[in-house]
């Protein structure tokens, strides 16, 4: 049960990261949190309806999961979006923008000297 509970608000801290400008992947994430919350509550109190909602739970994720697995592969193949993902602000410029928007603020990341 602590496992899961711990599990559960790491997974949620690392989607709060992810989910600004990729909504798939924050789907991904928020899904996969809820079915370490719902698994984590059967196991404390094992209830039947826990149980069946941590399992749906689980196929939902496994859906969204193929959904962003197969929408990536696509896309990566095929080099524009081809099933989409939910991508925003500088993600989606990053990616359709080409290679000036992906470099674009460079010299202003940490570890990037002004001059050597």
């Amino acid at each position: 049960m602590f496992f899961l509970a711990v599990s559960a608000i790491f997974v949620m801290l690392t989607g709060g990261g992810l989910a600004g400008g990729k909504a798939a992947a924050g789907a991904v994430i928020l899904v996969a949190s809820a079915r370490f919350i719902l698994s984590g509550l059967y196991e404390l109190t094992s209830s039947k309806g826990l149980e069946h909602a941590a399992g749906v739970v689980g196929l939902v994720f496994v859906a969204v999961a193929a959904y962003v697995g197969l929408a990536s592969l696509l896309e990566d193949s095929a080099r524009r979006t081809v099933l989409p993902i939910g991508r925003r602000g500088p993600a989606r410029a990053a990616f359709e923008g080409g290679l000036d928007a992906q470099l674009g603020g460079l010299e202003h990341e940490a570890g990037v000297r002004e001059q050597l």
